[in-house]
């Protein structure tokens, strides 16, 4: 199957650019399966996606869901609350970038992204918590979740 979407792997190279300014020293990847063995990093989830409206010739919008996880340290790691108590704050932080860059604007992409309907991009954080990092393995940290409407172009129908 060689379906690209160049709207789509647009939008998460943006998110991935987004989460890397936003953590520095965080590597970021666009796929949900991945581990590594240093902290921190990202990991981005294709969670729900609706198409919503068909204009005809393979163009879609289409409704995106992303979970964007941030991956901040070992479960055993920070038994004195140290890295909640900055979990905490980064999440406002996280949340307050992405609100201020609603067309997906980065250092890497300096523009709004053009199929992305601006001023409709819900951001919210589930707080403090674990993220699964592995079949047996749990980190700490936070899933943000994105929704974008997105003008998409489905080819090989």
């Amino acid at each position: 199957m060689d379906a690209r979407m160049k709207e789509l792997d647009e939008l998460m190279e943006r998110l991935v650019a987004i989460e890397t300014e936003i953590d520095k020293r965080a590597t970021s990847k666009r796929v949900t399966w991945y581990q590594q063995p240093g902290f921190p990093y990202w990991t981005n989830h294709l969670a729900r996606v609706e198409l919503l409206h068909n204009f005809g010739d393979g163009l879609w919008q289409a409704q995106i869901n992303i979970e964007m996880r941030y991956h901040a340290g070992a479960f055993t790691e920070g038994g004195d609350g140290d890295l909640e108590v900055d979990l905490q704050r980064f999440i406002i932080l996280g949340l307050a970038i992405f609100k201020s860059r609603e067309g997906l604007e980065s250092k890497k992409f300096k523009d709004e992204m053009d199929d992305l309907e601006i001023g409709h991009i819900p951001v919210s954080s589930r707080g403090v918590g674990t993220i699964p990092t592995g079949p047996t393995s749990l980190a700490k940290g936070s899933t943000f979740d994105l929704q974008a409407n997105l003008t998409i172009t489905v080819g090989g129908l």
